[in-house]
Order: structure tokens, then C-alpha cells, then sequence
């Protein structure tokens, strides 16, 4: 069967694709600014900090929220690689992900009387939240590559990631406001506010996708045992040496980014920096990936996604290195004093780094990932991927460990050293 032999698909096959450029960008656009309002780097971090006064239970969250996404895509893969059709297990993963959010928001209501209890259940909520986004990476992933031409892909990430740097930060705007004083809402009901807001704006992302056209291409229809599938992906471990260098490379990654989650407790705990702060964050951190969105997509269009690797790596190592030096200095160092007052602003010129860097390794790692597996394979290389990087999404949890039984430098520093790692393996990576 063919996308024109489908009464559902237009017989032009560039007319679906452009339909699904703009609903694709429309998704990744929406989905930002839904997002920042409950933002797990920093609206939530702030939230835990303020409920626990934990490190540790800070990268807790942080660590599910980018690690429960990793895990079902293994069992999604084996259950999908050999059905011509997708989308519907994308429609499953948005009833999971709405449901998580409403469970959320409703807990905020009833339980911010009982600190503890509402961290458990805003846990819980994250878990179930990733959990869906992970149901759904590999059916988007696998009808984006079917649907978009490779030479489009570029600007379409660069749009998605434009646009919803724009509209991420007028949401981080709100959000800096709503937990004003200015605002005259009071804990719980600003919290309200804002996860109500990002649940509903998150569903007219998912609709955007979810009205787009999937085509149709040949398959292998014999559905593989679990086991067939397990012995499929280790042998492209064992064989893809291209597969295997992008592994060490989201290694590095992983440790290089583990301490980004300690960024606002640190600023809170060291030099006093307010909760409502976390707004602003929010806020330059959609501003800065939107900005320097246009920059790494023109770049994956001339030079390719491998250079921008490169190039993305290195800009990452400089903040690294800059908060793990000040974590190193004493609160009474006259350098801290100095910082003190104005501490926000070094945290949010960090975070921008940081971001712009993360928004270059994002461009390039989805483009390689597009093009690295043969058409048939995709949902195997997927798996493969995100399933054995989901352990490393644990790192922020290991960075709260240290930062509560240690300092804060020694995982500001264990990241700095991985953000050097990975600048030397992405020399290491080739264009297929």
C-alpha cells in the first residue's frame, strides 16, 4: 500500500508533508510553552526546594522526569516496529500525559496543606507524565522521518524550537508574575494556576500532531518476539560503530547536564536568591533556545549535524566550568558578596549557556538519529538508544546526593570534566 492508494492521504505526497511541517512545528512550538509553566528545571525544582528543602528529593524529580521517558520504548518498539500505522499509539500516550497533568494540578488543590504528601504525589505525577512522553517518542520520531524530506528536517527542528522559544517565553513571563506578589496569589493557587495553564496549552500541541497525516511505507510484517527484538538491537550496538560513539556522546552528555537541576537550589541556599526567580529562568531559558534555535539550524543546513555537535559541545563546557569555580568560593568570599545581590542575573547568563548549548546538541542529535537507521530498523535504533541512555537520566538524582552529603562543587565539577569528555567525543562521530 502507498500514502496515494490510502483514501485518507492525498495523492500528492508533497501536499501531506508540507500539512505536516506546519502541524509538526505547531506541536514542538505549543508543547514549549505549555511546558514552561511547570518547567522540571526550574518551576518545579523551586517548588520541591520550597516543599522539602531537599537537595536529593530536587534531582529526584528531575531524574524522572528525564528518565521515565526512556524506559517503555523497548517494549513500544517490539510492539510497533511492524505495523504500518503509529499514530494511535501517539493518541495513547496524550490520554496518559493529560491524565498525569490533571492528577497533578488537582493534588496542588487538596494536599498543599501536607508538604510531603504533595511531593509524593507531584512524583508520582512525573513518572506517569514521562512515562506517556516516552510512549510517544518513537511513533513521532518514526512519522516525522516518513513524512518530512531530509533536506526540511533542518528548519523544521529550527521552527519548532524558534517559535517555541517565543511562545516558552512569554509563558516564563507569566510565570515570573503569577509567583510575584504582584499576582496576589498565594501558595497553592498560584501553582494552580500555572499547571492548569501548561495542561491545556500541552493539549493543543498533542492535537496539532495528532491532525496531521501519517503515510504509509513497507514494513517487516512479521511481528518479532520480545527476545528477537532484544538480539536485534544489541547486534546494532555490537556492529554500528557510528551507534555506538552517539552512545558515549549522551554519556557525557548526561553527566555534563546532571547539575543544571542544582542551578536554582544552589542559588537559593548560597546567595539568596527568591523563589519567583525561577519565572525569570523560565523565561531566558525558552528566549535563548528560540534565539539560538535560528543560529544551529542554518548551521545543520550548510555544514551538517556533526559539526554542529562540535560546536555545541564546546559552547557547553564554559558555563560548566564557570559555576563549578564559584561553587568552589565560600559564602564570605568577597567575589560571593559581590554576586550576592545580583546573583539571579549569573544564574540566568548560566542557564542561557547552557540552553543555547542543549539546543545545538538537540538539532543535531535528532537530525543524526533520522538518518542513522535504515528505514525498517527505526523503531530498533530508537528503542536502542533512548532505552540504554535511560539509566544515565538518573544522573541528576547522583548530582543531589553529592550537593546534600558533600557540596555542591563536587557535582559541578563532575560535570564540567563530562562537558570536556564529550567535546573530544564528538570529534569521534561521522556522517552517515
Amino acid at each position: 500500500m502507498t500514502a496515494a492508494d490510502s483514501p485518507k492521504y492525498p495523492a500528492n505526497p508533497e501536499g501531506y508533508a508540507t500539512r505536516n511541517f506546519w502541524l509538526c512545528v505547531g506541536n514542538g512550538a505549543i508543547v514549549s510553552m505549555g511546558s514552561a509553566f511547570f518547567s522540571f528545571e526550574t518551576v518545579m525544582a523551586g517548588l520541591t526546594f520550597t516543599l522539602t528543602g531537599s537537595n536529593l528529593l530536587v534531582g529526584l524529580v528531575t531524574a524522572m522526569a528525564t528518565s521515565c521517558w526512556l524506559w517503555p520504548q523497548l517494549i513500544v518498539g517490539s510492539r510497533i516496529e511492524h505495523r504500518p500505522r503509529k499514530m494511535p499509539v501517539y493518541r495513547a500516550s496524550v490520554i496518559l500525559r493529560c491524565c498525569a497533568l490533571a492528577a497533578m494540578t488537582l493534588s496542588l488543590w487538596l494536599l498543599a496543606d501536607m508538604p510531603y504528601v504533595l511531593y509524593t504525589v507531584l512524583l508520582l505525577g512525573t513518572i506517569v507524565f514521562a512515562t506517556g512522553g516516552g510512549i510517544c517518542v518513537i511513533p513521532f520520531m518514526d512519522i516525522v522521518a516518513k513524512s518530512i524530506p531530509v533536506e526540511r528536517r533542518p528548519m523544521l527542528m529550527t521552527w519548532r524550537r524558534t517559535l517555541g522559544g517565543i511562545l516558552g517565553g512569554l509563558a516564563g513571563l507569566i510565570t515570573l508574575w503569577v509567583l510575584s506578589d504582584r499576582s496576589g496569589l498565594i501558595f497553592p493557587y498560584n501553582y494552580v494556576v500555572l499547571f492548569t495553564a501548561g495542561g491545556l496549552i500541552n493539549f493543543v500541541a498533542y492535537a496539532c500532531f495528532m491532525a496531521s497525516h501519517e503515510p504509509i511505507e513497507a514494513v517487516e510484517t512479521e511481528r518479532k518476539s520480545f527476545v528477537e527484538f532484544l538480539r536485534g538491537g544489541l547486534d546494532v550496538f555490537r556492529k554500528d560503530h557510528d551507534f555506538r560513539n552517539y552512545f558515549y556522546f549522551r554519556l557525557c552528555l548526561a553527566i555534563a547536564y546532571m547539575s543544571q537541576t542544582l542551578l536554582v537550589p544552589f542559588a537559593m541556599a548560597r546567595f539568596d536568591t527568591p523563589l519567583q526567580a525561577t519565572g525569570l529562568f523560565a523565561a531566558g531559558i525558552a528566549i535563548t533556545g528560540g534565539v539560538v534555535s535560528i543560529v544551529w539550524g542554518r548551521i545543520a543546513q550548510k555544514l551538517g549535524e556533526i559539526p554542529l555537535f562540535t560546536l555545541a559541545a564546546l559552547l557547553a563546557v564554559v558555563p560548566c566550568i564557570f559555576i563549578a569555580a564559584l561553587a568552589f568560593l565560600p559564602a564570605a568570599h568577597p567575589v560571593s558578596q559581590i554576586l550576592a545581590p545580583h546573583f539571579h542575573w549569573v544564574v540566568l547568563a548560566v542557564f542561557a549557556c547552557l540552553t543555547a548549548a542543549r539546543q545545538g546538541i538537540d538539532i543535531a542529535g535528532a537530525l543524526y538519529m533520522l538518518v542513522l537507521p535504515p528505514a525498517k530498523l527505526r523503531p530498533t535504533y530508537f528503542a536502542f538508544m533512548h532505552s540504554l541512555s535511560a539509566p544515565l537520566m538518573l544522573s541528576p538524582l547522583l548530582a543531589g546526593w553529592l550537593a546534600d552529603h558533600l557540596s555542591f562543587s563536587v557535582p559541578f565539577t563532575l560535570s564540567a570534566l563530562a562537558a570536556l569528555g564529550m567535546a573530544a567525543v564528538s570529534l569521534r562521530l561521522r556522517k552517515r
